[in-house]
């Protein structure tokens, strides 16, 4: 009996995760120009809003993050790693 093929779901997991890096690399530098050019001339609920959305998509990149690390690192291979809650 063979192993189940995990190949199609460790890929899309993989390939998500390096667009949602790939999207919040541009988040992060939209955010510090956003800081150097516009802060000064805007209102504090702009730059709360700002700061608020870069914090949601830093916590967002985190867990997408530890997400990746824990299925394609701890349980390598592991199809019974599917009904367990990341931890």
């Amino acid at each position: 009996m063979s192993p189940p093929d995990f190949s199609g779901t460790y890929g899309s997991l993989l390939v998500g995760g390096l667009v949602a890096a790939v999207l919040y690399g541009i988040t992060a530098l939209q955010t510090v120009v956003y800081c150097q050019h516009s802060a000064t001339r805007d209102g504090w609920l702009i730059k709360i809003t700002v700061g608020s959305l870069w914090l949601v998509d830093t916590f967002d990149m985190a867990a997408i993050s530890q997400l990746i690390y824990w299925y394609l690192i701890t349980n390598f291979g592991n199809p019974s790693s599917f009904s367990q809650p990341v931890v």
